[in-house]
């Protein structure tokens, strides 16, 4: 038990903020599991997580667009072009023929233009990196409602944890009350001279071992609400009231608690959910990464003014150009082929990574059902032992007030009594934690999904 309070402790510092409302929520475990499932920033995170990769997802689709932009510049350059020309005419008076020497353009040249783009092939990428972030983002939601599972498990352990020891409290203060007036009775005993002390001292010690007990439940009752405070997001003085008990979150003797049944479909579980779309990222990606081994097809159509106009004029002047380009990368160095053994590397990891979560969940399951079927049994022989101790202690009493038995036989009669009832509790508490480990195994917080956050 101190094992499970400490784990429950680490939890709720680690993935619990700083505290934000003031008061608690309604006090039965359900609508507690609830408001730690609906209010935890780790939820919300995940979930802005998948609206990223949705966002992500958009940006791919956009890439099907055309594409716009624009620019200016301004360039000086020398040399220029020389343009000779031998006419082979003479003119009258000349001895050579006239010859044509000048430079062609100008040393400086400015223009502006806009130039439009579309990507008219590209081999299905973009699609397939449309389709690698749509998974991404039902990863990232199925983590959620993982990560829901596990912050559901933890409050409703914490909760049943507070219930458990107040019960050891409440049994504890009825064993105290015994052992106080048993122990009064022999010290009057002995006051009369008709006692011994040491049946006195005998009681001390009971009173001394209760008490400890008490004391330690007490404290670990309060360790478990300061456990749910930090879950729920509450002050450390802020009143949590727990109405619902043990007994009645545990199905009667007579009938078995009531344990959900899994069933192992990739569309049931989140973990196996989150493992099917990180499958579906990665095969999208592997197409992705394929497409990129073919050529791609890219149109476009670039206007502006700019001086000079052509090459050999020096006015400025309106320009328009349009075109096809098709480009082929023949050779990567090997690197599309790398990425391709990743990808198929992490889709063979993913598949084992599958096969052993289902593996833990049904050992999860069967542990749970186990778990759930010795607390029916025990809740059974508590109640036997319960009523089986309280007749053993009424003939106690009666045998030490006709000289039949002595103060010793009352006392190993009260404590059976006392160990009878704190095992009563103790298989309550074994029921509901079994019906708590099957919700989590079924990756279940047990209540009402939170309200989807994402569009």
């Amino acid at each position: 038990m101190s094992a499970l309070l400490s784990w429950l402790v680490a939890t709720a510092t680690v993935a619990a903020p700083a505290p934000e409302p003031a008061v608690g929520p309604p006090g039965s475990v359900d609508a507690i599991v609830h408001a730690v499932v609906a209010r935890h920033p780790a939820l919300a995170a995940k979930r802005t997580a998948a609206d990223t990769a949705r966002i992500q997802a958009s940006q791919a689709d956009h890439a099907w667009y055309p594409q716009l932009s624009a620019d200016a510049w301004y360039r000086y350059s020398q040399p220029l072009p020389q343009l000779s020309i031998d006419t082979g005419l003479t003119l009258p008076g000349q001895t050579e023929p006239v010859k044509i020497d000048r430079e062609l353009g100008s040393p400086h040249s400015a223009g502006a233009q806009v130039t439009v783009g579309w990507r008219a092939w590209d081999n299905g990428a973009r699609t397939a990196l449309a389709r690698a972030a749509r998974a991404g983002a039902r990863a990232s939601l199925a983590e959620a409602d993982q990560q829901a599972a596990e912050l559901a498990y933890g409050a409703r352990a914490a909760y049943l944890a507070a219930l458990f020891f107040d019960d050891v409290v409440a049994a504890t203060d009825r064993a105290l009350n015994t052992a106080r007036a048993s122990r009064d009775q022999a010290q009057k005993k002995v006051d009369v001279g008709l006692g011994a002390k040491v049946q006195v001292a005998a009681g001390d010690a009971r009173l001394a071992d209760l008490q400890a007990r008490r004391d330690e439940a007490a404290a670990n009752a309060a360790q478990a609400r300061d456990t749910l405070r930090v879950l729920l997001g509450l002050p450390e003085d802020a009143p949590l009231e727990l109405s619902d008990t043990l007994e009645t979150l545990t199905a009667p003797a007579d009938a078995p608690p009531d344990i959900p049944r899994l069933e192992l479909r990739a569309s049931d579980h989140p973990l196996l959910r989150r493992l099917d779309a990180a499958e579906s990222a990665v095969d999208a990606q592997g197409d992705a990464v394929s497409a990129g081994r073919w050529p791609t097809i890219d149109l476009f159509a670039r206007g502006g003014y700019q001086y000079p106009v052509t090459f050999v004029e020096e006015d400025p002047g309106f320009f328009a150009v349009a075109g096809v380009s098709l480009t082929w990368k023949l050779w990567d160095g090997g690197i599309t082929g790398l990425r391709e053994d990743e990808i198929a590397s992490r889709r063979r990891e993913l598949e084992l990574t599958a096969d052993a979560a289902r593996e833990d969940i049904r050992r999860q399951e069967i542990e749970a059902d186990a778990k759930a079927e010795t607390a029916t049994a025990n809740l059974a022989a508590a109640e036997r032992r319960i009523a089986a101790a309280q007749v053993y202690l009424d003939a106690a009493r009666g045998g030490l007030s006709g000289g039949l038995a002595t103060a010793l036989d009352v006392q190993q009669a009260e404590d059976q009594l006392d160990a009878a009832r704190l095992s009563l509790v103790k298989a309550r508490f074994d029921a509901a934690m079994a019906h708590a480990q099957a919700l989590r195994a079924a990756g279940s917080t047990g209540t009402p999904p939170a309200p989807e956050v994402l569009p």
